[in-house]
């Protein structure tokens, strides 16, 4: 498992460093917690101070009680998660078809959700300024899919008979009795039309219903809305002092009850100032520019609770792009001449490719003098 941080230093710049790899017995989410958790200590980092988190998306980070985000949530519950969301609306797809099997074969229902989500699946691959668009197709999206569950079925029917007599497939008797299998000795009470209409395509629908609700929920549309208020595009146009305030509200370490009242006063002079001319803050593109801009204009102080939310916004916004770079660089490490390479040294070398900028203003007699130091030599390195 590769771990990555991310955070912003004192010039309001997001920096995501890789820390390492890390070898996990088993793939279960309290492993997984274990680990991370002991490869943060081993740096000095305290897990109390976690204010993100991001993953890849696979099966066992999901779940209310058992996934790692949830066991993470349990210990830092301002440590809030918010997956690649375009991938998010990849693996509902992916979910459904896990869950229901014969989905896999029923092509023209995946192909009609398919085509569906092209909207909502753009809008969701956009910049941070095409959050509250985004959320808006959400919404939409769900309620085509609910429409389609509920007037659907007679067009899929139609197209599928069409297609079928073109090519010269015979299509069975619908209100003859479902057969399951190749058996025909079940005996079965359900007609093929009733099969197909409720067993499938409606429970098809449900799921991924159920599914966009689940990776998509009133949490992080809350985040993702209130992230998209402190973006300052186009003059600020999508300023909301309510959402951005809600935002503040699921960080209870940092904003407390009198914290979010000054947060407010705050708000209402930063967006004034914003607003009202001044050239410093006119073309920023995102809210990256915005944290450099207010401490190069030496505005920190000023607006010190509305900078402190633009840094854990900057933090959720977790990217796994760095620990997908690792596992893809591991191949020009670990190659056939070097494939019983030490997990410790395939982590220091991996280490040293990312982090190339760091490296490249260590001396090489700061080296030397490091090896030299290790143990006595009989000759001098």
């Amino acid at each position: 498992m590769a771990l990555a941080s991310r955070y912003v230093d004192k010039k309001g710049q997001v920096n995501e460093p890789f820390i390492g790899l890390v070898r996990v017995g088993d793939t279960s989410a309290k492993s997984l917690k274990e680990a991370i958790l002991s490869l943060l200590m081993k740096h000095s980092l305290s897990p109390s101070k976690i204010r993100g988190q991001g993953y890849d998306g696979a099966s066992n980070m999901q779940g209310k009680m058992n996934g790692l985000k949830a066991l993470i949530l349990q210990e830092t519950p301002s440590a809030h998660c918010i997956h690649c969301s375009a991938h998010q609306l990849q693996l509902t797809l992916v979910a459904v078809a896990k869950k229901h099997k014969e989905v896999e074969t029923f092509f023209a229902i995946v192909a009609n959700v398919l085509l569906m989500s092209n909207e909502l699946s753009k809008a969701l691959q956009k910049k941070e300024q095409d959050i509250a668009n985004a959320m808006i197709f959400l919404d939409l999206t769900k309620e085509r899919l609910q429409q389609m569950k509920e007037e659907g079925w007679k067009s899929l029917m139609d197209e599928v008979s069409l297609f079928c007599a073109k090519h010269d497939i015979l299509v069975p008797n619908m209100e003859e009795f479902y057969i399951p299998g190749k058996s025909k000795r079940s005996p079965s009470s359900v007609t093929y039309s009733h099969h197909l209409c409720v067993g499938l395509f409606y429970t098809m629908i449900y799921l991924q219903l159920q599914e966009l609700k689940s990776r998509f929920d009133v949490v992080s549309g809350n985040l993702l809305l209130g992230m998209a208020s402190l973006n300052p595009a186009n003059s600020f146009a999508n300023f909301d002092k309510e959402r951005i305030i809600t935002l503040a509200k699921y960080y209870p370490d940092e904003f407390g009850e009198l914290k979010l009242r000054d947060l407010s006063h705050q708000l209402d002079t930063f967006i004034w100032h914003m607003k009202h001319g001044d050239p410093r803050f006119s073309d920023l593109k995102g809210i990256g520019d915005l944290a450099k801009a207010l401490v190069e204009e030496n505005l920190v102080e000023t607006y010190s609770l509305v900078y402190l939310l633009v840094k854990l916004t900057l933090i959720l916004f977790v990217a796994s792009a760095t620990v997908e770079r690792a596992f893809s660089s591991m191949k020009y490490i670990k190659d056939e001449l070097r494939s019983s390479i030490g997990d410790a040294f395939l982590n220091d070398c991996l280490v040293c490719y990312f982090e190339k900028e760091v490296f490249a203003n260590v001396s090489i007699d700061v080296i030397i003098d490091r090896f030299q130091s290790m143990r006595t030599r009989r000759v001098h390195v």
